[in-house]
């Protein structure tokens, strides 16, 4: 199948969710016969670039089979293109739209409930010219399906790549220094307001106060760290790091931290949920709904703490101190299921199998 996937952003010198998302949908996409074409300036070394111009363009674009517009809290820059006339001047391609997070996400990154409005307004507009919405977690296809109104729309979550991100993958020097500890790992931006940074800060402070204070240690992997001043000893913060070497660091974990709270984050796909199963990690999450769905169905529900539960978040890692047979059968768990089903080899066959079903 030949597709044009617009409205894309991605940095290699760059590692957020969404630029990981980019480059491993390309990347598989082109591993499994499919042509991916871009705008000019994305940089994939996996993708075809369009010429430049829109008279050199247009031959290009008549001749691919869909175009997915990717859409996070925004519509597409290019939304103009979804017009009746200019949709016939393309060849009547299929139209599908990838949801990665809902418009209200704004609201986190300073814009207005006007803006968020106006952002569902446009997207309602257009939304009968979309032939299939595909959507990362089941809450945010019932958003599109009943606020957006696009009906065709279907689930195919986030996956990891486990071939790189793989318990035997070279671990990062300073991260052998801790070999002898429990090692509990937190990647995100902390300063995201969906994400609970505060219960990773608390769960530290009680293991630190408690007779676990020498077997357990905590790690932090991401930006917007606020001051270490008024941090307990055992929570060390290594900085930001480029997707590409996260495996190095998971590689020397044992239980990988998805917490959020309740709200936005509820429609989210959590890139770093999936990257801790490929690397053999336990995995402790509050109720984020595809978090909670995951651990159910690998039999480990009292993996999942309440939003805010510190004291219950440390009793899990205590437990795994005291029960290695059990955190051992949670990690091989994990890396089982992402290699028969969460992995993006099968997330990106998912999709086109769908868009082949339009």
């Amino acid at each position: 199948m030949k597709i044009v996937y617009t409205n894309i952003v991605y940095d290699p010198n760059v590692s957020y969710g969404g630029n990981a998302h980019v480059f491993q949908f390309i990347r598989h996409a082109r591993k499994q016969g499919h042509e991916v074409w871009t705008w000019p300036d994305v940089k994939h070394p996996d993708c075809r670039r369009l010429p430049e111009g829109r008279l050199a363009k247009l031959p290009v674009l008549r001749n691919c089979d869909a175009f997915i517009f990717r859409i996070e809290d925004s519509a597409p820059e290019r939304i103009y293109m979804m017009d009746r006339i200019t949709r016939l001047a393309l060849g009547s391609p299929k139209f599908v739209w990838e949801f990665n997070t809902v418009p209200e996400y704004g609201l986190l990154r300073g814009k207005t409930q006007r803006d968020v409005d106006n952002e569902i307004q446009k997207l309602g507009k257009y939304a009968h010219t979309c032939d299939l919405a595909i959507c990362v977690s089941d809450k945010l296809t019932e958003y599109v399906r009943n606020t957006i109104n696009v009906k065709n729309a279907v689930t195919v979550q986030n996956g990891s790549d486990t071939d790189i991100f793989r318990p035997d993958a070279p671990v990062v020097s300073r991260a052998k220094y801790f070999a002898q500890y429990l090692n509990v790992i937190w990647i995100g931006s902390a300063f995201l307001d969906w994400v609970d940074f505060n219960l990773v800060q608390m769960a530290a402070k009680l293991v630190w106060e408690s007779e676990f204070r020498d077997k357990i240690m905590f790690h932090v992997v991401g930006q917007g760290m606020p001051s270490m001043r008024q941090m307990s000893p055992n929570i060390h913060y290594h900085g930001a790091e480029l997707y590409e070497n996260l495996p190095g660091w998971l590689a020397a974990m044992d239980v990988g931290l998805v917490l959020y709270k309740p709200g936005e984050s509820d429609y989210c796909s959590p890139l770093k949920l999936y990257d801790y199963l490929a690397s053999e990690l336990a995995v402790v999450a509050t109720p984020q709904p595809q978090t909670a769905a995951v651990l159910t169905e690998l039999g480990q529900e009292s993996s999942i703490v309440k939003p805010g539960d510190a004291r219950g978040l440390v009793k899990l890692l205590e437990m795994f101190l005291e029960k290695p047979s059990l955190l051992e059968k949670y990690k091989k768990a994990s890396r089982a299921i992402a290699i028969e089903k969460y992995n993006w080899s099968n997330t990106v066959k998912i999709a086109f199998d769908a868009i082949s079903r339009v």
